[in-house]
């Protein structure tokens, strides 16, 4: 699926099949039945909103230091969810964590929710980055 994988999880269970690995993106809703169906293999993509954050941030960087990066690629660490951990050489900067209820995804907020919901150096909460 290229968004939400849930409803790949559900036909297979409906057509009473076996489950297959998922590959979906970041979105909270897929997270919550990827962590509370048995058996489900997920990886979660992400592209959040605030890689938008992080580019103006970077941007404002450059304007107030000039100084630029050494590459024209940026390369930022948003991690990828996924219900098992497996020792990787992920692309550089990158990462993966563990799907867990109401850690990583939130089974009391919305199913649109992008993953993660905001970069390491934003203080919001999951309820605050869904506007609920």
């Amino acid at each position: 699926s290229q968004g939400y994988g849930t409803g790949a999880i559900k036909a297979l269970q409906n057509a009473d099949r076996p489950l297959v690995p998922i590959v979906a993106a970041a979105f909270n809703g897929t997270g919550v039945t990827c962590a509370e169906t048995k058996g489900a293999k997920c990886w979660l993509g992400a592209n959040p909103p605030s890689l938008s954050a992080e580019a103006i941030k970077l941007a404002v960087d450059i304007l107030d230091t000039g100084k630029k990066p050494a590459d024209t690629t940026v390369l930022f660490n948003s991690p990828g969810l996924t219900t098992d951990m497996v020792d990787a050489k992920y692309a550089a900067n990158s990462s993966a964590v563990k799907i867990e209820l109401g850690k990583t995804v939130f089974p009391d907020l919305a199913p649109g929710l992008s993953l993660p919901v905001s970069p390491s150096w934003v203080e919001i909460t999951p309820k605050e980055a869904s506007g609920t």
